[in-house]
């Protein structure tokens, strides 16, 4: 009748034995790609997110930079927006350690005086990850400051 035999034990009672070899290897070699695949999932999704919070950060420095050189007398308009997006692209290479590529950032046009500052960009994914680009946009809302002599 094959490799099987019928084992005695007092707790349990009888019950046959069978050959169960090589199970836990197979129910590792299952489990294991399903549980490493999750885990680089959560990795990437927390990659995504700090670098969708450093261009939030970018884009508030690029406005912040475009709405004070906006109203100084000496600065062209076309000057504070160029100066925005240099500061903007400049702190999130810094900061970020290059996973955005193809960043583009921009004075988007409101009609309430106030400057909304757009930083766009492609994610690197991790090395790991089949390539994909993983699209970031994120705006940002200053006031002109406006100063006055009393």
């Amino acid at each position: 009748m094959g490799n099987t035999m019928t084992i005695n034990e007092p707790w349990k009672g009888r019950r046959l034995a069978r050959d169960d070899e090589g199970v836990t290897t197979l129910e590792i070699t299952i489990v294991f790609p399903v549980f490493f695949a999750a885990l680089m999932l959560v990795f990437q999704a927390a990659m995504y997110h700090f670098a969708a919070q450093v261009a939030l950060a970018a884009a508030q420095t690029g406005a912040r930079v475009t709405a004070i050189e906006l109203n100084q007398t000496t600065i062209t308009r076309e000057k504070a927006i160029s100066d925005g997006q240099t500061a903007a692209i400049e702190y999130l290479q810094s900061v970020e350690g290059g996973r955005v590529q193809h960043v583009d950032a921009k004075l988007a046009a409101t009609g309430s005086g106030q400057i909304q500052f757009v930083v766009t960009g492609d994610m690197i994914p991790l090395p790991f990850i089949p390539p994909l680009a993983l699209p970031i946009s994120r705006n940002a809302i200053a006031n002109p400051e406006i100063f006055t002599h009393g």
